[in-house]
């Protein structure tokens, strides 16, 4: 479900057939925005949701093997320095579906949202990222190097904490619908340096996606706009939300800009639910 396509380069021809998959029963997705607090982190909603409009920093599986897979990945190999306190992430060219770069400033807005945020991150555990963090810094709009506290060790520093990162466009950088990219002031700021800032945007961002940081055991209100909400509409992976709705009943369009390796050959992906085993097996 994640490529839905065969690999190739250059636009793949898009026609006319819909591919059905099904939910695990009383699973559906409940959430959007990648940066996800604990009650919506689940499989259903990041692996077999929100991965296939916003694809994370490094990709894993191939096959039956969890393994690094940088055939998948924006970031290409990491290379760590031999003292193991630093570790520099160079990016393949992907491209934001409003035509914009996937860039090393992406990846800084992830991390800025993390350093403001981290209490709110689901993936988040003291003394790991981002406590373990010295500086971030983007050489150039390609190029990201972390800088740590002490010498990690490789495997561990890209399965577990490289892992936890997707880049974020630009265009959420705001704290209003309409608001121009970027004025939200966490996207562009130096690593740390605008944890207020980000705290705005996170508390938008949020809310758009139906979380409340005043009033975390609220109810999300928030699912029924998720295909109309404009912000969630910037993507760079291979498909697009077209309809959504809180039984788990969601239509996925082909994004035709799509810059990754593998390109959606189908006009349209839907994710059906079901209430029991015996219902989907039927």
């Amino acid at each position: 479900a994640a490529g839905c396509g065969s690999s190739g380069s250059g636009s793949a021809s898009v026609d006319k057939t819909v591919l059905t998959w099904a939910e695990a029963p009383q699973t559906p997705p409940n959430y959007i925005f990648p940066f996800a607090p604990l009650q919506f982190f689940s499989v259903a909603t990041l692996t077999q949701f929100q991965m296939l409009m916003y694809r994370p920093l490094y990709w894993f599986g191939k096959g039956a093997n969890l393994d690094l897979n940088l055939d998948l990945s924006i970031g290409k190999q990491p290379t760590y320095s031999a003292d193991g306190k630093s570790v520099t992430v160079d990016l393949n060219a992907y491209k934001w579906s409003n035509g914009t770069s996937v860039t090393s400033q992406n990846v800084l807005f992830w991390m800025n949202m993390l350093h403001a945020e981290k209490s709110n991150w689901a993936g988040y555990a003291q003394g790991a990222l981002p406590d373990d963090l010295v500086s971030v810094t983007a050489p150039s709009a390609t190029q990201v190097v972390f800088t740590m506290n002490a010498p990690v060790n490789e495997n561990w520093f890209t399965y577990n904490e490289l892992s936890q990162i997707t880049p974020m466009p630009k265009a959420w950088d705001v704290t209003s619908q309409g608001a121009a990219a970027g004025s939200g002031g966490c996207h562009d700021a130096a690593y740390g340096s605008a944890d207020k800032a980000c705290d705005a945007v996170f508390t938008f961002l949020s809310r758009q996606s139906g979380y409340d940081p005043a009033n975390p055991k609220s109810a999300n209100n928030a699912m029924a706009t998720f295909a109309t909400n404009p912000i969630w509409q910037v993507v760079d992976g291979p498909w697009k939300l077209k309809s959504f709705n809180a039984d788990g009943n969601v239509t996925f369009t082909a994004n035709r800009t799509y810059s990754g390796p593998v390109k959606p050959t189908a006009s349209t992906f839907t994710e059906v639910p079901f209430t029991s085993e015996s219902a989907e097996f039927n």
